[in-house]
This record gives C-alpha cells, structure tokens and sequence, in this order.
C-alpha cells in the first residue's frame, strides 16, 4: 500500500542520514589520530622508555581530544540550520527523539 511504502521510504532516508553521520564521525577521528601520531607519537615513544605517568598523560591529551571532536560534531549539527524552531528542536530534544 501507499502507506507502507512512505513508511519504508522514510525509513531509508534515515538509515541514509545515519550512515552519512557514521561516516563522517569515523572521517574526523581518522584526522584527529593523524594529527596524533605526527605530534604526539614522537614523544609517546620516548615516554614508553621514560615514567608510565609521562606515557598516561599523552593518552589522556588523545582522549580529550576525542571528547572535543564528538561534542563539536554535535554542536555543528546542531546550529546547521537557518530554521529556529528546527534549531531549538535539535538542541532540545535531540536525545529523545532521533531523526
């Protein structure tokens, strides 16, 4: 019926929508481990023969930077419309309801 094919075609466009989010969450943590290993792993590998709290302290700077990353991502989608009523919807209730 014509309902049921709305409803598979809606529900595409979100499986599209999610995979496209996916994607491009896993594009800026490949960046940001990029830009790890050419700044911080020089230093990790000589801490690795220095104290284990030298060695934490990068991981903890990579781990925050991965914080940083989701939450920019979420505020980017967040202010990516001209409409502010979608604008307080998503900022809202972006964890209730998913789009």
């Amino acid at each position: 019926t014509l309902s049921s094919q709305q409803n598979s075609d809606s529900t595409h466009i979100k499986e599209e929508k999610s995979r496209k989010r996916k994607l491009k969450s896993v594009n800026t943590l490949l960046i940001i481990t990029f830009f790890y290993v050419l700044c911080y792993l020089p230093h990790t590998v000589r801490m690795v023969f220095r104290t284990p709290s030298q060695f934490s302290s990068a991981a903890t700077v990579f781990g925050l930077m991965t914080l940083v990353n989701s939450s920019f991502n979420s505020i980017i989608y967040i202010a990516r419309t001209k409409n502010i009523s979608t604008f307080y919807r998503r900022l809202f209730v972006k964890y209730i309801y998913r789009e």
